[in-house]
């Protein structure tokens, strides 16, 4: 009996995922938990696994399609069976349009039926379909025919799909711009922001809109930190990361202020009796915040071990859901570069998180008045005013300041 397969809900913001490619055809024989295809949604790119056996007899979609959550992209059997007809909750796969990484708004009266993208027929699409046509020139069948029809070397059109793909709007702003410029006119370049960017952009613009911040800021004496990292190298010799020794701090400042380890949820906090700590890692031109587990059961160099890990991972964009969901508070670092202090924006519904800045050499004076030159590293807390008053995160922050400066 014929099985369907439908796309699963892949996270918590958003029901839809690009298609990037088949990673199976028509014909193929299909084991349970095997990858059928790969996909990006709002936080990464992952496999999506068959839950059955059995022969592939249709596969719907085409890549750099938008699928939503239901809809069934796979229907497996015997072989030779009848393909049943498709299942009326399952619509088709939708291109993605520029706005947006949804489905594309209907098209306005002055738009002609040519320029409005159609959507993808339900029909069976071999794994090759965004096959390299030069080096770091990736692009989808329909994408290459409206490039040969307008003349264009798709090596000169940047692509903003997962791992570079070149969509079909990417081909159409640099048709404009071309036409722009053969036309004499100064055209600004237009950069279309990944499905994972234009989340972050709601994400971000939500919690400044919607959340009452307020911050507050410390000077921690950074001396006995770097004394620390100089004494306790990796095994290959390399220095720990600052922000291991920041998330163990943090996680136990968190512990001792467990009101602001947690989530706002209208009438309550949920609070969580583990530091599930989220630090944020870009990758290329994209944010990402991948959790650290119970970081107040961990010693630093787990934590730096774990964290190398993530970052790895993050760059070469194979973070899982699982590595990125649950964060109850957030650490963001720009230390490496020279800031010195910043305030962050909430990772809402969190109610806390705490941006360093680099660490300086200061003179400063001793506690007998004489003067000398202190390591000095600012840490910048952003609270949400809904849930933790001025008090209770100044404590906070001063826990924090002192478990870095007597505890190491």
């Amino acid at each position: 009996m014929a099985v369907e397969i439908p796309m699963p809900r892949l996270s918590q913001t958003t029901d839809e995922v690009r298609l990037i490619r088949w990673l199976v055809k028509e014909g193929d024989g299909v084991r349970k938990g095997q990858a059928l295809c790969e996909v990006e949604n709002d936080k990464t790119t992952m496999e999506v696994e068959s839950f059955a056996a059995g022969t592939v007899l249709r596969l719907a979609g085409q890549p750099d399609s938008v699928i939503s959550a239901g809809t069934v992209i796979a229907v497996l059997g015997e072989p030779g069976e009848r393909v049943p007809a498709a299942s009326g909750a399952a619509g088709p796969a939708v291109p993605a349009a520029a706005g947006g990484a949804g489905r594309p708004p209907p098209a306005g009266p002055a738009e002609s039926a040519a320029s409005a993208p159609s959507p993808a027929r339900p029909s069976a699409v071999p794994p090759a379909g965004a096959e390299p046509l030069a080096p770091g020139a990736r692009a989808t069948p329909l994408v290459r025919n409206l490039a040969r029809k307008h003349g264009v070397d798709l090596a000169q059109v940047r692509g903003t799909g997962a791992r570079g793909l070149i969509t079909r709007e990417d081909l159409e702003d640099w048709l404009r711009d071309r036409a722009a410029g053969a036309g004499g006119a100064a055209m600004p370049s237009s950069i279309p922001l990944s499905a994972h960017q234009k989340a972050v952009a709601r994400a971000v613009t939500a919690a400044k809109t919607q959340v009452p911040h307020y911050y507050l800021k410390t000077r921690v004496f950074a001396d006995r930190l770097l004394a620390w990292r100089a004494a306790n190298r990796r095994a290959d010799g390399g220095a720990v990361a600052i922000d291991a020794l920041l998330v163990w701090a943090c996680a136990r400042a968190l512990l001792r202020h467990p009101r602001l380890n947690g989530t706002f949820a209208g009438q309550r906090i949920l609070a969580s009796p583990q530091a599930n700590i989220g630090v944020a890692v870009a990758a290329g031109e994209e944010l990402h915040v991948p959790v650290i587990r119970r970081a107040e059961s961990k010693d630093i160099r787990e934590i730096d071990r774990e964290l190398a890990s993530l970052a790895a991972r993050a760059q070469a964009g194979r973070l899982g859901l699982d590595e990125l969901a649950g964060g109850t508070f957030t650490l963001t670092n720009l230390g490496m570069y020279p800031v010195e202090e910043f305030a962050a924006v909430l990772n809402a519904p969190q109610l806390a998180i705490v941006a360093a800045g680099r660490i300086r050499k200061e003179l400063a004076v001793a506690e007998d008045e004489s003067l000398r030159v202190r390591a000095v590293l600012t840490l910048t807390g952003s609270f949400d005013h809904r849930a933790v008053n001025g008090a209770q995160g100044a404590a906070f922050l001063a826990e924090i300041k002192r478990i870095l400066e007597e505890e190491l």
